[in-house]
Formats: structure tokens, C-alpha cells, sequence
């Protein structure tokens, strides 16, 4: 069996994880993505998308010299790796925001019904 001073020690612990969850994205507030950064990650995604578009067009036509061809793969590739770069940048940042004081909840939910659970099944102390 738990010793009551565990379990109450697990609901002491749970309630506090559970409260740091609400109070970390206002103390710990990195600013998640600034409107800058989602203008820049937009523009690259529609930049790809053109690109793609005019190889697409290009293969479909046989319009393009095998030099240009080159080319723009190059550029392609050069874009793609760029919007991956923002795309990990901006998982980063949803993660530190979200996924945190995410983690704290259920961890401290669990705690909390945990250390009830034992505090309610184990022997009373006289």
C-alpha cells in the first residue's frame, strides 16, 4: 500500500501542475509567431506553388531548354528547403505555446487522481 503522505504528496504536486499549465503561456510568453514570420511562410508556400506549377507546365509542354529545366529545380529545391526550415520554425513555436502547459494538465490531472485514489484506498493512520 501507498503511505497517505505519497499520495498527498502526488494531489499537492497534480494541483500545482494543473495551475502552472494556465500560468505558463502568460509568464513564459515567447512570442509564438509574429505576423511578419506567418507573411514570410505564406509567400514561400505560394512561391513553391508557382514553381511547381511552371515545371509541371514545362514537362507537360517540353517548352523549356534542359538549362532552364536545371535551373528551376534548382530553385525549387532551394524553396523547398527554405519553407521546410520555416515550417519546423513554426512547429517550434506552436509547440512551446501549446504543448507545454498541455503536458502539465494531464499530468497533473493524473497526479491529482492518482494521489486521491491512494488517499482514499490506503489504511487509516492512528
Amino acid at each position: 500500500m501507498i503511505p497517505r503522505v505519497i499520495s498527498a504528496a502526488g494531489v499537492f504536486i497534480g494541483i500545482m501542475l494543473f495551475s502552472a499549465s494556465f500560468v505558463w503561456p502568460t509568464v513564459f510568453h515567447k512570442p509564438a509567431w509574429s505576423d511578419e514570420q506567418a507573411r514570410e511562410l505564406s509567400l514561400q508556400r505560394g512561391h513553391l506553388h508557382n514553381l511547381y506549377g511552371q515545371q509541371a507546365h514545362a514537362s507537360g509542354t517540353n517548352s523549356m531548354a534542359e538549362e532552364e529545366l536545371a535551373e528551376l529545380k534548382r530553385q525549387i529545391a532551394e524553396a523547398r528547403e527554405k519553407e521546410a526550415q520555416q515550417t519546423a520554425e513554426f512547429e517550434s513555436a506552436k509547440y512551446f505555446r501549446d504543448g507545454v502547459p498541455a503536458w502539465f494538465k494531464w499530468i497533473g490531472a493524473l497526479l491529482v487522481i492518482g494521489g486521491a485514489t491512494g488517499m482514499l484506498f490506503s489504511p487509516k493512520q492512528m
